[in-house]
């Protein structure tokens, strides 16, 4: 049986969406009962916690060096090589996972490389803290790339942003999946609650959302809320309720903090839509699970998702207060419960039928074996 070992940053919930992603790839792919996984990340506060949602997968984590990054990435190396993998998954870039690969293109026998960039190579992320990048690329991910067996992008756009930096490359293009086991198919009726969940990222399009939220006034007045849910990146938490109580909408905004489990299958179950309104993303779990949800969802094209508009599972807008406030006022004051309904039933069937984890990982073992097959 062959072997693929996936290397991050992070398998606990403070990876975000690469939690999920990683978890249900790792579970497509042993599903095909070709391959084996095991994944390797960096120990955090919620590792302990967390490893129970792995299940039965083989994880293994490194603690913290007092070298930082090439003491932790080292030891990431170390790890793989003692797995003799036919290939190594690295997921995310300029993190110490990226910097492992640099060790391991240098062990024998090499495996294939194959990096996920999961959004970070897009434009807009390219421009955050980019002089901290332009020393990274230059110190070691520029030969990662240029030895990388091939680039798995979640979407076209991706896969055109991975080529922009490096034109030769070898590029897959397979999306993120969604498990639908544990998600009811029809449940009882929503609340007046529209959601975002996620991240709390200048990214993600929640400022914008603030200010669209504080022109709907006779939808306020209507009960509906506006919850926010997710952990605080860097101290952004703040921004946001600072802005919320001077835009004067501190009674209809909800900050709930970080869902997980039980407490986020209840959110995407209670509520009556989804926002995600992003400036940025790979491809966004969380999109995947409202529509496994069956809510209507609201986002911006650069959620690369643009089949959900296409089945109007989706209301298409920009990332800014005008065009938000527009498409909120779409699914709130155009729409009744039972269009919404059949809205997020649409997104059902489409998380159904294009975006199932086996199905995913029976298309990466299958690009696996090309890129083997290519090496002989």
């Amino acid at each position: 049986m062959k072997k693929v070992v996936h290397i991050t940053d992070s398998a606990s919930r403070l990876a975000g969406g690469m939690f999920e992603s990683v978890r249900g790839m790792s579970r497509g792919i042993e599903a095909t009962g070709t391959w084996q996984t095991s994944v390797i990340a960096n120990e955090d506060r919620y590792s302990a916690e967390d490893k129970a949602a792995w299940g039965n997968a083989s994880l293994d984590f490194v603690k913290r060096s007092r070298l930082g990054s090439f003491g932790s990435s080292w030891a990431m190396s170390k790890l793989c090589a003692e797995n003799f993998p036919d290939v190594v998954h690295l997921h995310g870039i300029w993190g110490p996972a990226s910097l492992a690969a640099r060790y391991i293109l240098n062990q024998s026998p090499k495996p294939a490389i194959v990096i996920s960039p999961r959004g970070m190579l897009e434009p807009w992320a390219l421009e955050r803290s980019r002089l901290k990048k332009s020393v990274a690329w230059n110190a070691w991910m520029k030969g990662v790339v240029a030895r990388t067996d091939c680039f798995h992008a979640l979407c076209d756009e991706e896969a055109d942003s991975i080529r922009a930096i490096a034109p030769k490359a070898s590029v897959v293009v397979i999306p993120n999946g969604v498990d639908l086991s544990g998600y009811a198919a029809n449940a009882g009726p929503r609340q007046k609650s529209i959601l975002f969940l996620g991240r709390l990222h200048s990214k993600k399009g929640l400022l914008p959302l603030l200010a669209a939220w504080s022109t709907l006034s006779s939808v306020r007045a209507q009960g509906w809320r506006l919850i926010v849910a997710g952990w605080d990146d860097g101290g952004f938490e703040a921004t946001l309720r600072a802005e919320s109580s001077r835009l004067g909408i501190d009674e209809t905004v909800v900050f709930h903090g970080p869902a997980f489990g039980a407490d986020k299958e209840g959110l995407l179950g209670n509520c009556a839509a989804f926002a995600l309104p992003s400036f940025s993303e790979g491809l966004p779990m969380a999109v995947l699970e409202a529509w496994g949800h069956r809510m209507p969802v609201l986002m911006t094209r650069e959620c690369h998702l643009n089949e959900g508009f296409a089945a109007d599972a989706a209301v298409c807008v920009e990332p800014t207060a005008e065009s938000i406030a527009a498409g909120l006022r779409q699914l709130i004051e155009n729409m009744d419960d039972v269009e919404r309904e059949a809205m997020g039933q649409r997104g059902r069937a489409l998380a159904e039928t294009r975006f199932s984890w086996n199905h995913i990982g029976a298309t990466m073992t299958a690009a696996y074996e090309r890129i083997l097959e290519s090496r002989r």
